[in-house]
């Protein structure tokens, strides 16, 4: 089982990770300077209690980053409400069991080929993110098709005119990614195909 100084030391490594440009989880095995949030004791506590296990509970406080960012933009860098935290972890998880739904469903709603998804017009900001800010799709549907295309984040940090909100979003995206494990080529068929049929129902409007 794992330790009270462990739990504080993965949430703290996680917390770096999505918002230091400089810090990699992954390559120092998710170990950081160990802040004490003494005021925050119970609630440590009562998640190694709950999940136990340094991959649950790694997790549970990715879950719970990622999802009052995809809420506001920003990783809240402070605990949450336990029983909210445990409901966040419950429905981040459920949603990872029907990942290739939410991503097939995602793709549908948007209506557009890839292209247009992430192209950038006038400087402004790509469909695609704004659909994520706007909370029209999912976390793991921008995270997917950013993984698959990785040259969009770049393009993006080049030609969008934001300066200030583009770098911040593509970067706690970029960095949720590299924690982020799915079937890759599963999913970037189901791209493919959602790009051949929506250019095939794209001719034959044009031939109307």
């Amino acid at each position: 089982m794992i330790d009270l100084h462990r739990t504080k030391e993965l949430f703290r490594a996680l917390l770096f990770h999505l918002t230091n440009a400089r810090y990699n989880a992954l390559r120092y095995n998710f170990k950081a300077k160990n802040s004490d949030y003494y005021e925050h004791e119970y609630w440590f506590d009562s998640i190694c209690l709950k999940l136990q296990t340094e991959d649950k509970i790694k997790q549970f406080f990715l879950a719970n980053f990622m999802d009052s960012f995809s809420k506001c933009g920003q990783v809240a860098r402070h605990p949450t409400d336990f029983e909210d935290g445990m409901g966040t972890f419950a429905r981040y998880s459920g949603d990872l069991n029907r990942l290739s739904y939410i991503f097939k469903a995602d793709l549908k709603a948007l209506d557009r080929s890839v292209k247009e998804l992430i192209e950038v017009k006038d400087g402004q900001t790509p469909i695609l993110l704004q659909q994520f800010i706007g909370q029209k799709i999912h976390l793991f549907t921008i995270t997917i098709i950013l993984d698959l295309l990785p040259k969009t984040k770049k393009y993006w940090e080049k030609n969008c005119d934001d300066t200030y909100l583009i770098p911040d979003y593509c970067m706690v995206l970029d960095k949720f990614r590299m924690l982020f494990e799915y079937d890759k080529e599963k999913f970037r068929t189901i791209l493919k195909e959602h790009n051949e049929s929506y250019q095939q129902v794209q001719n034959v409007e044009t031939q109307r």
